[in-house]
C-alpha cells in the first residue's frame, strides 16, 4: 500500500504540462504571435469575438489570504492587460471548495463566470462525500501551478529532519498536533492521513490531525501554537522560514524542488512519499470554445509575462506548470483514478 500510495502520487506530480497564452483584443488571439503586450488582430486566422465586454468574476472556493487566493489575485490584476476587462475574485468558501463548486454549476457559462480549481476538488472530495457537481459541469480552461506539500514545524524547536523532530517531542513529551492546509477531503488532508502512519512506523507517536481551511487558516493557527505542525506547501511558509518562524523538515517531491534546493524531501530521509495538488482555472460547462481558447490563451501570456503574477510567483516561489485545458482536464482524471484505487 506505501508503495503504490507513493507511485500513484509521483505520477500525478510528473503529468507533463503545456500551454495556454495572448492578449486583451476582439478576436481570439494567435498563440504563435511574437511575445508583447498585444498580437495584431488583422493577422488571426480566428473568427471576431465580441468577447470580453464587461469585467469577468473569477470564484476561489477558498478563505481570502490563502495561497489560491492569493495567486488568483495576482493573475487577475494582469487581466486588464491580457484579456481586455477587469477581473473580480469573490471568495466562496467552506468544506474544501464543495460548495463554491456546487453553486458554480450553475453559473452562466458565457466566459464571465470563472473558477480557481484544485485537482483534489474532483480527485479527493468526492471519496469523502456526496458532491452535487461532477468533472463534466465543468469547461477546463488551463492549469497553471503545481503545489507539492511540506511538513512545517516551530523553528524555535531548532530541528531539521524528521529524526531530530522524533527526537526532539519524544524527549520533551509533546503530543503532535497537525494541521493540514486542505479540509477533510482535500489533498492535503488525504495526504496527511496517509503520511503519519508511516511517520509513526518510523518513531513519531502521540499525534493528532486537525484538517483547516486553506493555508489562510493554517498559518495563524501555527503561528499562535493551536498546532505544532502543518502540513502544507513550501511556497506558503517561505515567508515564516525567512522570518524565522516555521522550519521545514520535510519536502513530498522525488528531488529537491529547483525553488527550494535547501529542503530535505521525505525519501532522502526513508520515507518513501510525495505528493501534489494540481491548480488551474475552470468554467461552467458549455463554454464557448472560441473564448475558452482566447482565456486560455491569455492566461499563458499571464504566466510568461504579467507583471503582477510574476512579482507574486517571485516572493511566493509559486511553482508555475502550464497546461492547456484539455491536458488540466486529463490530469485530474488520471489522478482522479489512482485515487480511486487507493482510498475508494
Amino acid at each position: 500500500m506505501k508503495k503504490l500510495f507513493a507511485l500513484a502520487l509521483a505520477l500525478s506530480m510528473t503529468l507533463s504540462l503545456a500551454a495556454c497564452g495572448s492578449k486583451p483584443a476582439a478576436t481570439a488571439p494567435d498563440a504563435n504571435a511574437p511575445a508583447g503586450n498585444s498580437a495584431d488582430p488583422s493577422q488571426s486566422a480566428e473568427p471576431a469575438l465580441d468577447y470580453p465586454v464587461q469585467p469577468i468574476t473569477m470564484m476561489v472556493a477558498w478563505p481570502a489570504g490563502g495561497g489560491s487566493d492569493l495567486l488568483t489575485r495576482a493573475i487577475s490584476a494582469d487581466a486588464p492587460d491580457f484579456i481586455g476587462v477587469n477581473m473580480n475574485v469573490t471568495n466562496r468558501d467552506g468544506a474544501g471548495g464543495t460548495i463554491g463548486f456546487a453553486e458554480a454549476v450553475d453559473y452562466a457559462n458565457d466566459g464571465y463566470n470563472l473558477l480557481y480549481s484544485t485537482s483534489g476538488v474532483f480527485s479527493a472530495q468526492p471519496l469523502l462525500r456526496d458532491v452535487e457537481y461532477s468533472i463534466d459541469d465543468f469547461s477546463f480552461i488551463c492549469g497553471v501551478g503545481e503545489k507539492p506539500m511540506a511538513l512545517a514545524v516551530p523553528a524555535v524547536w531548532g530541528v531539521g529532519s524528521l529524526q531530530e523532530w522524533f527526537d526532539y517531542v519524544a524527549a520533551n513529551n509533546i503530543e503532535v498536533t497537525v494541521g493540514t492546509s486542505g479540509a477533510a477531503g482535500s489533498i492535503p488532508a488525504f495526504g496527511a492521513e496517509a503520511l503519519f502512519p508511516e511517520l509513526e512506523e518510523k518513531g513519531l507517536s502521540n499525534y493528532n490531525i486537525v484538517n483547516y481551511n486553506g493555508s489562510g487558516e493554517l498559518i495563524p493557527a501555527l503561528l499562535s501554537g493551536e498546532v505544532n505542525c502543518a502540513f502544507m506547501h513550501p511556497h506558503e511558509a517561505k515567508p515564516y522560514m525567512d522570518s524565522n518562524d516555521f522550519a521545514i523538515i520535510a519536502v513530498a517531491t522525488g528531488e529537491r524542488p529547483e525553488k527550494f534546493p535547501e529542503l530535505p524531501t521525505f525519501s532522502e530521509q526513508g520515507v518513501d512519499f510525495t505528493l501534489a495538488v494540481l491548480e488551474g482555472y475552470i468554467a461552467p460547462d458549455g463554454l464557448d470554445p472560441a473564448i475558452r481558447d482566447y482565456l486560455e490563451a491569455a492566461f499563458l501570456r499571464i504566466l510568461e509575462e504579467g507583471g503582477n503574477y510574476m512579482t507574486y510567483a517571485e516572493g511566493a516561489n509559486h511553482q508555475v506548470r502550464p497546461m492547456s485545458g484539455e491536458e488540466f482536464r486529463q490530469a485530474v482524471l488520471d489522478q482522479s483514478e489512482l485515487f480511486k484505487t487507493m482510498f475508494g
